[in-house]
């Protein structure tokens, strides 16, 4: 598997590279966004943690390699170690900040890092502003169209949901969704736009909406069963948020 082989790597960076921390440094931050692209998080904490001290030590705290690895192990570390990934977010976000543009999609990661782990707190306004500030932040280095940038605007709308904004929640779901139409409508099926129509769904919902949200889900579960080509657990997520629409609009048989 692709996670073995880059666990194998990990590994003879280890043996073979001790005297170039350099080189070490560079591949074990690369490993560990492989691994945590496959969503491995188990083993991508301890190649992480080595490469980032690495490149602290080579190239300093602040550039855009040793930002991203750090970023890296924020995301490694959000569902095990919540405590240390809020400490290393509010250390990483100054950096990342100091960095643009080169550093701007770990600087935008981190913010909307820092906001979760604030709204876990409670802390509805605290949670806001790091997620507005990546907003603005994407828009401006990477797109208004751009994946992160969509990404982003959901995120905000999810946490304006949480927090019971209603109507800001909606408002915002339909401009991201808007702007992942017109960048990705044409791509289908798109992971991006599939994540980006379920939060949109889901505002609705939450505004006394379900019957508008139905066709959006619907279009979303076959998109999603078309990427994923097996049971997966977003298919499932697809599945279920279908079937509470369905069953709000009185539709209990389906």
């Amino acid at each position: 598997r692709a996670a073995d082989l880059l666990a194998v790597a990990g590994t003879r960076i280890e043996t073979e590279l001790e005297a170039d921390p350099r080189a070490a440094a560079e591949l074990g931050i690369v490993i560990g966004k492989g691994l945590s692209g496959l969503g491995d998080p188990q083993r991508v904490e301890q190649p992480l943690r080595a490469a980032v001290a690495r490149a602290e030590q080579v190239f300093g705290r602040t550039h855009p390699l040793t930002i991203q690895g750090r970023a890296l192990l924020v995301e490694s570390l959000n569902a095990t170690k919540p405590e240390e990934a809020s400490r290393i977010v509010d250390e990483l976000v100054p950096d990342a900040l100091a960095g643009l543009p080169a550093t701007a999609a770990d600087a935008v990661f981190a913010l909307r890092s820092q906001s979760f782990q604030r709204a876990k707190r409670g802390l509805a306004q605290a949670s806001y502003q790091p997620l507005k500030q990546a907003v603005a932040l994407a828009e401006q280095h990477l797109g208004r169209q751009h994946k992160q940038t969509l990404i982003t605007l959901g995120l905000l709308s999810n946490t304006y949901g949480r927090f019971e904004e209603r109507e800001l929640q909606l408002q915002t779901a339909e401009e991201a969704r808007s702007r992942a139409e017109s960048a990705l409508g044409a791509r289908r099926p798109s992971l991006t736009l599939t994540t980006v129509e379920r939060w949109h769904a889901e505002a609705l919902r939450s505004n006394n909406r379900p019957r508008d949200a139905v066709p959006i889900l619907r279009r979303v579960l076959k998109d999603q069963r078309e990427l994923d080509g097996t049971d997966t657990l977003r298919v499932r997520h697809a599945l279920f948020q279908l079937g509470m629409a369905l069953s709000e609009t009185g539709e209990l048989g389906e």
